[in-house]
């Protein structure tokens, strides 16, 4: 992957995604990444990954070779790895960073 802002990368899955993404205050100086004005955070929000995931229809598996590692795979896409103790992270990681290249695939 490119070096990309958490701003860009967001935009990028939301484009993905099909949403809408706006900018609120108050999110680490930048503005809240807001989706029919709520917050919107997929890579920190078990809710928000989950319906990431189930719209763009990616499949997510589990400690296939490593206990703690997930992995987000779609159609002609290579495979999304994350290593991470907190397995719930790793799973909103691996979604989150496959709706990115989802994003960029998009004109």
């Amino acid at each position: 992957m490119t070096d990309t802002t958490d701003r860009e990368m967001l935009e990028l899955a939301a484009r993905a995604a099909g949403y809408s993404l706006k900018w609120g205050k108050d999110w680490h100086d930048k503005g809240a990444p807001l989706v029919d004005d709520k917050l919107w955070n997929p890579r920190h929000d078990n809710n928000d990954s989950f319906r990431l995931a189930a719209r763009l229809k990616i499949q997510v598996s589990f400690g296939t070779f490593k206990d703690n590692v997930a992995s987000a795979y779609k159609f002609g896409k290579p495979a999304v790895e994350v290593e991470n103790t907190d397995i719930e992270a790793a799973a909103r990681e691996a979604i989150f960073l496959m709706a990115v290249e989802i994003g960029r695939g998009i004109k």
